[in-house]
C-alpha cells in the first residue's frame, strides 16, 4: 500500500496537514511474545555481566495504532490530503521479537493473516519509520551506506536518513510524535546539517509488508552543496555519524539515479531504492521520464 500525491504544494508540509495522536497504554503481548521477550533481555544482561560491547539498547518508541488516509482538507480552496496516526507506546526490544523475528512461527502466522492496508499489526510493534531523502543545494541525492556495525540493514545503501520515533526526544505537549522534529533530529545526528521545519516536507505514507511496519517518506533541498555537506560531515562530530560508513552523492536525475541503482541494486534496502525513485518525483521529474530511464 501506497498513499502519496506530488501535484499539490501543500502535501503534508504543514504540521495541520498530518495529525498525530497518543494512547498511554501498554498492548499487552501474547504469552509467546512475552517469553521470548524475557528471554531476550536475560540474554542481553547475561552478555552485558561478561563485557560484550555494541549491545543493542532497548530505546522507548511508539506503535503505530491505526491510520486514516481518506480524508481532506480545503486550504485556499484547493482539496489537500490530511493524515491521521494513532499511536501508543512500544519499545526496541518488543520490535526485535515481533516485526523482525522472521524465525518465529507464530510472529509469521499472525504476519501472514494480516492486512496491513486496513490497520497495523495489534500484537507487534508495529513501528512507523521516518525515512528522509536530502537534495543538496546544487542538485546531489545524498545516499548512505550503512555500517556493519548497525544492528540492522548493516553494510547496505540507504537513504539519507532513516530514523525511528523515539518517545523521549520526538514527543510533542500531548505525548504523540512529532514527524517533523524526528526528521530534523535524524538530519542533525546522522549528517550533522541543520534543516528548518519549515523546509521539511512529507510525500508518502505507505506499508512495508515484510517487517509489517509502516513508513513515512519525505525530503528537503539544503542550503548546502555537495562538497559543503561533505565538509561538515567530515568534522561534525554528529551523535549517530557512526551508523554510516560514508555518504555517496548521485545527480537527483532520472538517468543519474536510475544507472546508479542499477549498477549497486544487490546492495540496497528495499526502501531505500523505492525513496530514491520517490526523490526524483520530490524534485519535479515526471513519471514518463523516470520510467524511461529505468527502461
Amino acid at each position: 500500500m501506497i498513499y502519496t500525491n506530488f501535484q499539490t504544494p501543500f502535501w503534508l508540509k504543514k504540521h495541520t496537514l498530518i495529525k498525530c495522536t497518543y494512547q498511554d497504554k501498554s498492548s499487552e503481548l501474547i504469552p509467546e511474545f512475552k517469553k521470548l521477550k524475557e528471554e531476550y533481555i536475560l540474554d542481553i544482561n547475561r552478555r552485558k555481566e561478561n563485557g560484550e560491547f555494541g549491545l543493542p539498547y532497548n530505546g522507548a518508541t511508539y506503535k503505530l495504532l491505526k491510520f486514516e488516509v481518506g480524508n481532506r482538507k480545503i486550504i485556499d480552496g484547493e482539496e489537500v490530503p490530511f493524515l491521521q496516526l494513532g499511536f501508543g507506546p512500544t519499545d526496541y526490544f518488543t520490535q526485535l521479537i515481533t516485526d523482525l523475528n522472521f524465525k518465529s512461527t507464530i510472529r509469521n502466522k499472525i504476519a501472514s493473516s494480516s492486512n496491513l492496508t486496513e490497520r497495523p499489526v495489534a500484537e507487534f510493534a508495529s513501528i512507523l519509520g521516518v525515512n528522509f531523502n536530502l537534495i543538496t543545494k546544487d542538485g546531489y541525492l545524498i545516499i548512505t551506506e550503512r555500517s556493519s556495525n548497525v544492528n540492522v540493514n548493516g553494510g547496505i545503501y540507504h537513504i539519507s536518513v532513516a530514523e525511528n520515533l523515539l518517545r523521549p526526544t520526538d514527543a510533542d505537549s500531548k505525548g504523540a510524535p512529532d514527524l517533523f522534529f524526528c526528521a530534523r533530529r535524524g538530519i542533525q545526528e546522522e549528517i550533522g546539517i541543520s534543516v528548518e521545519i519549515k523546509d521539511i516536507e512529507f510525500t508518502t505514507f505507505g506499508a512495508y509488508p515484510p517487517w509489517c511496519q509502516y513508513k513515512i517518506i519525505g525530503w528537503s533541498e539544503l542550503k548546502e552543496t555537495k562538497s559543503e555537506v561533505e565538509y561538515i560531515h567530515s568534522i561534525a562530530v554528529a551523535k549517530d555519524k557512526w551508523e554510516n560508513n560514508r555518504l555517496i552523492f548521485v545527480p537527483c536525475n532520472p538517468k543519474a539515479v536510475a544507472k546508479f541503482i542499477f549498477e549497486t541494486k544487490d546492495r540496497w534496502y528495499d526502501i531505500g531504492i523505492a525513496c530514491a525513485v520517490l526523490s526524483l518525483f520530490q524534485v519535479g521529474h515526471s513519471h514518463k521520464e523516470i520510467h524511461q530511464a529505468f527502461l
